[in-house]
């Protein structure tokens, strides 16, 4: 999902629902795929930069996007199961089109838990950072992803290192130039190495927007 590789996302879902019939009582399975569904609902949308537009499985509405991440997060939440993390994530995605105060709410819900001493996890923090600065003013958005490219570095996560250091090169571009570049090469770097070709092609856009 965060290659924006939706084709293949779609098929290992798939292949997690026809899991989840052979095996009803595997509710770890089933709560994985309702996670990632819901996800690939809001990736499918257009929420996040770097998906391939194209439809989620089935109805690709905001009423079916929303009705999948409730269930999602429902389900993760009765479980206490730590793909709620992510959920919400996709969650402050989904509502960064509709409302801000929504998707701050989940955007912070995100943070807490990801920063909880019982759920840290370093690469949910970055996603929920990054989730942060797409609703934050300039020089917050900046701190938060400078926060979360310090993470990246540090986990080694080579992926989101290139993402995150995109978001500042778009949110440096008009107030400095030559970090915006420094970090533009950077994520092309970061990218190439990745193989991650949806990603190279906003770098070369970005460019090409000058």
């Amino acid at each position: 999902l965060e290659r924006g590789e939706l084709e293949h996302a779609r098929a290992v879902i798939h292949r997690g629902e026809h899991l989840v019939k052979l095996l009803p009582g595997d509710r770890w399975l089933k709560l994985y795929v309702d996670v990632y569904r819901a996800c690939l609902f809001v990736a499918a949308g257009g929420a996040e930069p770097g998906g391939s537009g194209g439809h989620a499985p089935g109805d690709a509405s905001d009423a079916a996007t929303e009705a999948a991440l409730g269930e999602a997060l429902d389900s993760s939440r009765a479980s206490d199961f730590r793909m709620e993390t992510l959920a919400l994530v996709y969650q402050a995605r989904f509502e960064s089109r509709r409302d801000a105060a929504a998707a701050r709410v989940a955007a912070e819900a995100a943070l807490a838990r990801a920063t909880d001493p019982l759920r840290a996890n370093p690469f949910d923090e970055i996603l929920a950072r990054r989730a942060l600065a797409g609703i934050a003013s300039a020089d917050d958005a900046i701190a938060q992803l400078t926060v979360a490219l310090g993470l990246a570095e540090r986990t080694h996560n080579v992926l989101q290192d290139g993402i995150v250091r995109l978001g500042l090169a778009e949110r440096l571009w008009g107030r400095d130039r030559a970090a915006a570049v420094a970090h533009l090469d950077a994520a092309e770097s970061r990218f190439a190495i990745a193989r991650a070709d949806r990603w190279l092609k906003r770098v070369a856009e970005r460019r090409a927007a000058g």
